[in-house]
């Protein structure tokens, strides 16, 4: 499991700045602002019916 989480930050972690997330493909918004939650963005082009921890599909900001 910890491999696991390790990967995932490292996948990451280019995008702990939102405007790094944006200029990757993560640009559409989905949800607007949740209170307590932040901000959720996607990258279209990585959808699909498979959970891949180097691919993540959605971004969470939490604020």
């Amino acid at each position: 499991m910890d491999k696991k989480i390790n990967q995932l930050r490292l996948t990451v972690s280019p995008y702990t700045n939102i405007q790094n997330a944006i200029a990757a493909g993560y640009n559409t918004e989905v949800t607007g602002y949740r209170q307590h939650m932040g901000f959720y963005y996607i990258n279209a082009s990585l959808l699909d019916v498979e959970f891949e921890i180097d691919k993540p599909e959605l971004l969470l900001y939490a604020l």
